[in-house]
């Protein structure tokens, strides 16, 4: 029987010369089109958030966003598939030029 559980989708944003973007908004959608709130990038540009699945789950895909910054920095999607287990941490890096 599945059970509601938490996971933790982590990673970082930066720039692809390595230079970390602070003070960002990242949002994440699972492969179901659930929204999973959304996450502010700290000094390192790294962030985290909890969402709550069903779990276990085989094989769930999630996707972290940044709408970019207008003349500054492009939009950015990256995915990460992972099979779902509470408790278990997922990390999806975004790299914008």
């Amino acid at each position: 029987m599945a059970d509601t559980g938490k996971v933790t989708i982590s990673g970082s944003l930066k720039t692809t010369g390595g230079t970390p973007l602070a003070g960002q908004t990242v949002t994440f959608t699972d492969d179901k089109g659930d929204t999973i709130p959304s996450a502010t990038t700290d000094a390192n540009g790294d962030y985290s958030v909890q969402a709550t699945v069903v779990a276990p789950a085989p094989a769930e895909k999630f996707t972290a966003s940044f709408a970019g910054v207008a003349g500054s920095y492009a939009a950015s999607t990256a995915s990460a598939t992972a099979d779902v287990v509470a408790g278990t941490t997922i990390t999806i890096n975004l790299v914008v030029s």
